[in-house]
């Protein structure tokens, strides 16, 4: 299935770009990792998708996928310069991650995978009780299917 291909390429380039992120454990509610999991995790979540009317004898749909980036950040009483760093981190390995998806949309097949594009990038989330911060990017991915 080709939700299942787009995921599976999403993860593999994370795995590649940014190697230090690791699954999270719960994709569907980060705040269920323990602290230990929750150093530098990622989660993907397909999300609504909508039909591209105009084409003939195929589906081709507009799908969000929603990224999430997320990371721990040591909590300072004088300042936040730990989270700032992390956010700003986060939002280079977004980048990051977009400019691979975008030119080689997906690496699979062009003729499946037509556009690649980021449509929102959420604000940070912080988790002050457990010193967590994540940043959720929603890529609009346009894909035809076989026909009906």
């Amino acid at each position: 299935m080709i939700v299942d291909d787009i995921v599976n390429a999403i993860e593999g380039e994370i795995t590649t770009l940014l190697p230090s992120y690791k699954k999270a454990a719960f994709v569907y509610d980060l705040a269920r990792n323990n602290r230990k999991q929750s150093k530098k995790i990622y989660a993907i979540v397909p999300d609504s998708a909508t039909s591209v009317t105009g084409t003939v004898q195929a589906i081709t749909l507009d799908h969000n996928f929603n990224v999430t980036l997320s990371d721990i950040y040591k909590p300072s009483g004088d300042t936040d310069t730990d989270l700032q760093d992390k956010v700003l981190a986060i939002h280079t390995d977004i980048e990051t991650l977009y400019k691979e998806l975008f030119q080689r949309r997906l690496g699979l097949p062009s003729v499946r995978v037509l556009v690649v594009q980021i449509v929102d990038i959420a604000a940070p989330e912080v988790d002050q009780d457990n010193n967590f911060v994540s940043i959720t990017a929603t890529f609009n991915i346009k894909y035809r299917k076989e026909s009906i």
